[in-house]
């Protein structure tokens, strides 16, 4: 049986309800933040050996997942 799919895709919903840049946004920072995460865990590295190198409220940024308001 053949899927058919019916309406417009959800990229087209999400523009509609003026949602798409904001998902978007979301969306690559958590997939940033899951990137560093893995490189930090490969590395065995950890936030407060990082802290050093990088200034302490980006990497809290970073590994803040609720990103409402940035």
């Amino acid at each position: 049986m053949k899927a058919h799919y019916f309406g417009s895709g959800f990229d087209d919903f999400l523009a509609q309800e003026r949602l798409l840049p904001e998902v978007e946004t979301v969306t690559a920072k958590r997939i940033i933040t899951y990137q560093l995460s893995a490189l930090l865990r490969k590395d065995h590295s950890t936030r407060t050996s990082q802290a050093r190198q990088t200034r302490r409220t980006v990497l809290d940024k970073l590994f803040r997942w609720n990103f409402s308001g940035d």
